[in-house]
């Protein structure tokens, strides 16, 4: 995607070294709403090219690449949120207490990680304040991951080899039998 740019008076969004809070990072104008109406910038895009033209500059945007992870990380998130809000509920006692609180904050987090990264197509666009609110989610569901799925993932597989060891020693059995 190409855009042409008129070159505007003052500093340039070229020439900014620091983005200014709800600016856009290519022309520097203000940026109530996405895309920009100037250059058609938007979260997710990176600039590709630029081409001087005298009095307007095109501009060529790319697709950031896919953040995988904090995809996962959002999704698994929420996940969280959902086991921990059922399980709170199905014990009862003290554990309603933490499921009706932390269920409903982790299934928050991971939804917001969501849908600031745009489903984790986003992360280089987006300012600081914007990804501060992300992380909780991306901890969240990364150290739900690494802590309980990766391990029984790790276990199932273990148990599969196993199975398909013994399967092959049972065969390698009827064949010498016969």
């Amino acid at each position: 995607m190409a855009n042409t740019t008129p070159i505007q008076e003052g500093a340039h969004g070229f020439t900014q070294s620091r983005r200014e809070q709800g600016h856009c990072p290519v022309c520097g104008d203000g940026l109530p709403a996405e895309p920009c109406g100037n250059c058609g910038w938007e979260r997710g895009l990176i600039v590709a090219y630029q081409k001087d033209m005298g009095d307007t500059v095109e501009v060529g945007f790319a697709a950031e690449k896919r953040h995988k992870m904090m995809l996962w990380s959002g999704l698994l998130a929420c996940a969280l949120g959902l086991i921990l809000f059922i399980w709170g509920i199905a014990h009862g006692g003290a554990a309603i207490a933490a499921g009706l609180l932390l269920g409903p904050l982790a299934f928050a987090a991971g939804v917001l990680t969501l849908k600031i990264t745009k489903r984790g197509r986003a992360w280089w666009g987006i300012p600081g304040k914007e990804k501060a609110r992300a992380i909780p989610g991306l901890i969240i569901g990364g150290g739900f991951g690494l802590t309980i799925l990766l391990p029984a993932t790790l276990l199932a597989l273990g148990a599969m080899a196993l199975f398909f060891n013994a399967l092959g020693d049972v065969k390698q059995t009827i064949r010498a039998g016969l």
